[in-house]
């Protein structure tokens, strides 16, 4: 089966939306169109997802600013274009996802970093979206060594074993989940189908809301930032992304069977457990086999 590819923003692309349309606009002063890029880094929290730019900070250096000013600053001009900017039409063809709303996120500026949280709202559209976009299957032959480049590296046999066995141990759980009529698998196609996932409870808060499946949100939101990074990251550190992102879904799968705890569960709660799985087995088969150049087995 040739490699998948993406079509789905990262949640790092959609938040440089915004702050690029901002800077642009130039609502926010000493800012200018030459940063329309400004690096966000997702924070290590195991239940969290925290997203920080340090902009603030490499503008007050050259304006002789505080940073706790322009930080300030700069979270109040994201609140507005909630509000003005990004409900208008034209925002969608800027990429930004009408659904996403300003109390899905929270905005916080400690020490002068600007700091977005994505909340469960925001979390719920990014996967529904992932969901209903499923990916496509593209050619993607290993690049072209650079003169002068090391050689490739060689992974550890026992390691990519394990990710392989991830990926398969995804594929086979889906698999008996469609023997069992939970949700639908057609013949000859590389994912399954899950409809009318519903991942908020009545409270708008995560059904998916247990410490191993927030971890797996967090390495879901790393990986597919990974995705679309540019320059797109070492092959050692998308070998990171992969372990973590093999560690999870095992981790997932071993506290919740879907034979055991998952059968006394509603069904919506096991729709948006499934959902899930189905996400990660797409990114662990994207990076197997379009990022690692190695085999994504469906069986092992």
């Amino acid at each position: 089966m040739p490699p998948l590819k993406f079509t789905c923003k990262s949640p790092k692309q959609l938040l440089q939306i915004i702050l690029r349309r901002v800077i642009a606009l130039q609502t926010v002063r000493p800012l200018s169109t030459a940063m329309i890029a400004p690096e966000l880094r997702l924070l290590q929290s195991p239940d969290r997802l925290i997203y920080q730019t340090a902009i603030a900070h490499r503008l007050a250096a050259q304006h002789q600013i505080a940073p706790e000013s322009i930080a300030q600053e700069l979270q109040h001009q994201l609140i507005n274009a909630f509000a003005t900017v990004l409900p208008a039409p034209e925002a969608r063809d800027w990429g930004w996802w009408p659904e996403l709303a300003i109390q899905d996120f929270r905005f916080t500026t400690p020490s002068g970093y600007l700091q977005i949280e994505w909340l469960d709202g925001a979390i719920a559209a990014w996967l529904g979206r992932v969901l209903a976009a499923p990916p496509e299957a593209v050619s993607v032959p290993p690049p072209p060594p650079a003169p002068g480049s090391p050689p490739p590296p060689q992974w550890d046999g026992k390691a990519l074993f394990r990710l392989q066995h991830s990926h398969a141990r995804c594929c086979s759980l889906l698999r008996q989940a469609a023997h069992a009529q939970m949700m639908t698998w057609p013949p000859r196609s590389p994912h399954p189908v899950l409809q009318a996932v519903s991942w908020l409870d009545v409270q708008n808060q995560l059904l998916t809301c247990t410490a191993s499946e927030r971890h797996l949100i967090y390495c879901l939101f790393a990986t597919f930032d990974s995705f679309t990074a540019d320059p797109a990251p070492a092959p050692r550190q998308t070998w990171q992304l992969a372990q973590a992102l093999s560690y999870a879904t095992q981790t997932l799968q071993r506290q919740f069977p879907l034979f055991g705890l998952c059968q006394n569960w509603e069904p919506d709660r096991r729709q948006a457990y499934l959902a899930l799985i189905a996400i990660a087995q797409q990114a662990l088969c994207h990076l197997l086999e379009a990022k690692l150049h190695c085999p994504a087995p469906t069986e092992l």
